[in-house]
Order: C-alpha cells, then structure tokens, then sequence
C-alpha cells in the first residue's frame, strides 16, 4: 500500500495505535455535531466547540426570544451513559472516610449547562436516540437512582467504598426521548 504525498508513515502508526482513543473523540463529535444541527433544523443557532468549553458543547440561540441555552452532550455507542455520582453530588465526607459509607448530603450547583442531551448512536441515521433533558432533572434523576443503589446496599459499595459510579440507560431516560420541545419553552 503507497502512501500519499507528503502523509509521513508515522501517521498511519499512530492513528492505529490511538484507535479507541480515537473512536471515543469521534463518537463525542458525532454527538455534539447531530445535536447543533438538530437544533438547527428546529430554528435555533446552534455552534460547538470540539471539547474547549467547561461544562457545556453547544451554544444555542432562539433569535425569536434571544434565549441563549448551554447544551451539554454526551455519547455513547452501545450500553449506559457512565457518570461520577461525586461530580454532581456531594457526600458526607467524615463518614465515607471513618465508615466507608456514602451518604448523599446535596446536589452541587456548579454546573454550566441548562440542558443535557444524551446520544445513542445507532448503526444509521433512524437507529440514532436522542434524550434530552433540563440539567436539574437530569442531576435529580441520577441522584435518585445513586440514593436507591445506597440503600439497597446500605450505603456501604463492597470492593471498593469510595467508587462513585453511576449509570443511565435507556430505560431511565424512555420519557426524555427525542424531547426537542423542551428547547422551546
């Protein structure tokens, strides 16, 4: 196989090499690009910005209203959207360390997004899902579900106390799904 003019062998190495990598940006792109034109089609302006803003992906703006929105993406392939109970919640920190026990003491204000749209990404264009949530319901809706794993175990995770793991499916998100006219309200 020939290499193209001025492409260095080294390149095709090192894409190889970074694969999973790779395809982890690429689904994330994927993601944040169908969202902004999505809300395009539906009357918005929307603009990402490739992972270089904390909190959110995509601006969007109803000319109509002059409503700004902070649009959070996340993407995945196959499986449950993975989250870090911790970066959305706080936790009571004497007793996770004396006990090895989490309890859940609020919910953290700190985020910059005003909504989150969690991508399932099909095979094709009609296999894509799209669950699209305020950020608050979101964060109370993951929440919920960590506050219901910690009892059913009694606060205390088996192997590893610490561990704050948490995941969505589709199953938990089914009345959020392709919930565009919440960007319209």
């Amino acid at each position: 196989m020939g290499l193209r003019p001025g492409i260095e062998p080294g390149f095709y190495i090192s894409l190889k090499m970074e694969s999973n990598h790779m395809a982890s940006k690429t689904s994330g792109q994927f993601g944040e690009y169908t969202v902004a034109a999505e809300l395009s089609r539906r009357g918005l302006v929307a603009t990402t910005f490739t992972r270089n803003m904390e909190g959110f992906d995509i601006l969007a703006i109803n000319t109509n209203t002059n409503k700004s929105f902070r649009v959070q993406v996340k993407t995945i392939t196959s499986g449950e959207w993975s989250f870090q109970a911790n970066n959305y919640l706080y936790f009571d920190e004497e007793t996770l360390e004396k006990k090895g026990k989490q309890i859940i003491t609020g919910v953290k204000q700190n985020n910059k997004a005003d909504y989150i749209v969690l991508v399932k990404r099909g095979n094709e264009r009609r296999e894509d899902k799209f669950f699209i949530l305020r950020y608050p319901k979101f964060v109370e809706l993951l929440k919920d579900k960590y506050e219901a794993f910690l009892k059913r175990i009694g606060g205390k995770r088996p192997r590893t106390p610490k561990a704050m793991h948490e995941t969505l499916d589709e199953a938990d998100l089914a009345k959020y799904l392709e919930n565009w006219g919440v960007f319209s309200t």
